[in-house]
């Protein structure tokens, strides 16, 4: 051994000696059993939040989708109700290039990865570290998680985690076809437009599979920023992002070099403030809401955001002939009309109820009142037909006679008078509905009781809680009550139908992703009215468009009936008539409470009646929308009931007198009572005056012959109620004296039959309870 040299001193158990290890290899041993141990921990922590995430239900906001309403045609559409702007679409639907855009555009590793992008979470991971908010760069899988399942703003690594572990499970459940598509559908592309079809509507005007490549390159881009990268907001970023993503079209091989050379830099269509409730298809709309809610099918919010697709009744054709005909300026001018002044439509199918056009008004925009269906107003004569009927169902024949001479008065000196003065003699029923008589038909009423009128009224249509049908008074025959015109075309619609009275409805069908969800139609139908009682009320109702004052307006070529009303002042004016297949009513009336006679003077030197411009207007609607339509007959007169007691003649002669038009001047509704919960007035309902004291009388006029009426049950005191008197007025002015706008030539009867007058308080009985 050399001096000055230590021997090593040998290993235990007798090996060889062992160099001792650096501290800087001890430190690298530490950090890789860290990194293993860590490795093993991050791998059980990755399987533990894996299997602990559930993929959760869809948004709400995810799942909303656009409802979209068409016509019967089921193709023609009408409008759209929508809180979310989406109509999802299926996956053949989208083209290619639109495809391939929006993946070069937010993840052209999309067919590779499995819905999460690792680099993207590590991103997340050190900006969170750093405090800083997260970053993006998520994958199509990942934005479409956000999208439809969570909604989740929040900028936080634990929701990036999330959202990684819901894509993972989606990537795996869902083929990547069905993803993209599910995106698209999804994903917000600006101008208010929720998925890709809405998209290609707001910025081209076009539906999803008319996109080109250019087209589609520029919806792509939009997507991260939709107010930065629109090109009404700035050009050129948003042409700088296009070119980013036709780029990269390029690069994934979805473009050639060429075919991007070739591209150009889209024009966008403008953007319109939403405007579909515009014009006279909003009340349309507004009425279908208002049936699906109504009856219970859909809340608001379902027809906003389920995506549901409605077929309606209204025929696309008959619509537009319903708006042609309110719109002409021959049958309804606008020229010198007051402001107030509107005019509704209902055209009712009497086989099934389907309401198949209808006029509201003319822009809902302006006015959020649906005229067919809200508006009320007094009926006028056309309420007539229902005392008719409750005459036929009592016995009474259309060949009774009653006192139709102007001095006729009833119980407790009342006296309706009739139009222009004009006494007829005595008439029967078919003869007084021609002139519409006020005394016949208020001796009619007397007979079978003003209940059974108002009860007729209902079984044809109108609605029990119609404003002035209840309490019911002799009056009531001469169209006190204020129904809609949609009340008034379902009343004579049950007439069409010769007794079957089927509700009204505008909804044939509501479908959801191709199943039928609703069924749509009537809730039922019910015969209400025997077939002969039907037959002998349409034969009155056709000699009234033969041989009344509108035989010169109406005129269809097919057997026809109706019926024309005017209120007091001409505050309402009404034309409701029926062929077999289609019954229709027109009404036009005053908002403002003041008459329409206060047009008389400028409206080209035509009265306001029923049968000027209501007649009008329904003749110009119905001869386009039964063009075409078979010609089917009425059943025969069936001659039902008798004239015994009723008439002091028998016989069958019916006078060939040319008819003279009578104005009813109405009383207004009395006010109901407690017991009788007054409706919502409407516009155009009337306030009822004070009553007036009944007028001295002199010698009464023979009383009409008609038999004994039964005491009515004693009703309920109404507030103030009021009674018809004898007009005040002289009428329409169209009294067939060739005098004045209106008038016919000398000989010939007038142009209308404007209906009764307000009259004195009803008299009353010892214990002070009203009679009539």
């Amino acid at each position: 051994m050399a001096a000055g040299s230590r021997p090593t001193s040998a290993p235990r158990g007798g090996g060889a000696a062992r160099p001792r290890r650096s501290v800087a290899k001890r430190i690298a041993l530490v950090l890789g059993g860290l990194v293993v141990v860590g490795g093993a921990l991050g791998v059980a922590g990755f399987a533990y939040g894996y299997a602990s995430t559930d993929v959760p239900e869809p948004t709400e906001l995810g799942q909303k989708a656009t409802t979209t309403v068409f016509y019967s045609d089921g193709t023609t559409q009408l409008g759209q109700f929508a809180d979310v702007n989406r109509t999802p679409v299926e996956t053949a639907a989208i083209p290619e290039v639109m495809r391939q855009a929006v993946i070069a555009a937010e993840d052209r590793s999309f067919y590779e990865n499995r819905g999460v992008s690792p680099s993207s979470i590590a991103r997340a991971f050190v900006s969170n570290l750093r405090g800083n908010a997260t970053q993006g760069g998520s994958t199509i899988t990942q934005q479409y998680v956000k999208n439809y399942y969570t909604g989740d703003d929040t900028q936080s690594l634990e929701r990036k985690v999330r959202e990684a572990f819901i894509a993972l499970k989606v990537d795996q459940q869902l083929d990547k076809e069905q993803i993209l598509t599910d995106y698209l559908n999804t994903i917000y592309f600006g101008r208010g437009a929720y998925g890709v079809q809405e998209a290609a509507q707001a910025y081209f005007g076009v539906d999803v599979e008319q996109l080109d490549a250019s087209q589609a390159a520029l919806l792509a881009g939009v997507v991260p920023a939709p107010s930065a990268y629109d090109p009404a907001v700035d050009p050129a970023a948003a042409e700088r992002r296009w070119d980013y993503v036709v780029g990269g079209m390029v690069e994934t091989g979805a473009l050639t070099q060429a075919e991007r050379d070739a591209l150009a830099f889209p024009e966008t269509v403008q953007q319109e403030a939403d405007e579909v409730y515009a014009g006279p298809d909003g009340y349309l709309l507004q009425a279908v809401r208002d049936e699906l809610t109504t009856r219970g099918a859909f809340t608001a919010d379902e027809l906003d955001g389920g995506g549901l697709t409605i077929t309606t009744t209204f025929d696309v054709a008959m619509q537009e002939d319903a708006v042609a005909a309110m719109e002409d300026e021959d049958a309804f001018p606008v020229e010198d009309r007051p402001e107030g002044v509107l005019g509704s439509l209902v055209s009712i199918d009497p086989a099934d109820g389907a309401v198949k056009a209808l006029y509201g008004g003319a822009d809902y925009l302006q006015r959020q009142v649906n005229g067919a269906t809200q508006d009320k107003m007094q009926a006028g004569s056309t309420f007539k037909p229902f005392a008719l009927v409750a005459g036929l169902e009592e016995g009474i024949s259309l060949r009774t006679r009653y006192n139709g001479n102007d001095s006729a008065t009833f119980e407790n000196g009342y006296g309706p008078g009739n139009f222009g003065g004009e006494s007829y003699g005595r008439q029967n029923l078919v003869e007084a509905t021609v002139t519409s008589t006020n005394t016949v038909y208020v001796g009619l009423n007397e007979d079978v009781g003003p209940e059974a009128t108002a009860d007729a009224a209902v079984r044809a249509g109108l609605p029990e809680t119609t404003a002035g049908l209840f309490p019911a008074y002799p009056s009531n025959v001469l169209g006190t009550a204020s129904p809609t015109v949609l009340d008034m075309a379902h009343a004579y619609s049950t007439f069409a139908a010769q007794g079957v009275r089927t509700t009204p409805h505008v909804v044939a069908e509501v479908r959801q992703a191709d199943q039928v969800v609703y069924p749509g139609g009537p809730p039922a139908s019910e015969r209400v009215f025997d077939e002969d009682v039907m037959a002998d009320t349409t034969y009155a109702l056709e000699q009234v468009v033969e041989d009344g004052s509108v035989r010169r307006t109406i005129d269809l070529d097919r057997p026809t009936a109706g019926k024309t009303g005017t209120s007091n002042e001409a505050k309402s004016a009404w034309f409701v008539g029926y062929v077999p297949q289609l019954a229709t009513a027109v009404a036009i009336y005053s908002t403002d409470n003041e008459g329409m006679d206060r047009w008389d003077s400028g409206n080209r030197g035509r009265a306001v009646t029923g049968s000027s411009y209501p007649a009008a207007i329904w003749q110009e609607y119905m001869e386009a929308a039964t063009d075409g339509m078979e010609v089917l007959d009425f059943p025969e007169r069936a001659d039902v009931g008798s004239t015994n007691g009723r008439s002091s003649s028998d016989d069958d002669d019916e006078d060939d007198d040319e008819p003279q038009e009578e104005r009813t001047v109405l009383p207004p509704a009395p006010e109901p009572t407690a017991s009788t919960p007054a409706p919502t007035p409407s516009e155009t309902e009337e306030p009822t005056p004070p009553p007036s004291e009944p007028p001295a009388t002199t010698e009464a006029p023979a009383p009409s012959p008609s038999a004994t009426p039964e005491d009515d049950p004693e009703p309920t005191e109404p507030a103030e109620p009021a009674e018809p008197a004898r007009p005040t007025e002289p009428g329409d002015r169209g009294d067939g004296r060739g005098e004045g706008p209106g008038g016919g030539d000398p000989g010939d009867p007038g142009d209308e039959e404007p209906d009764a007058a307000p009259a004195p308080a009803a008299a009353r009985e010892p214990d002070g309870a009203p009679i009539g």
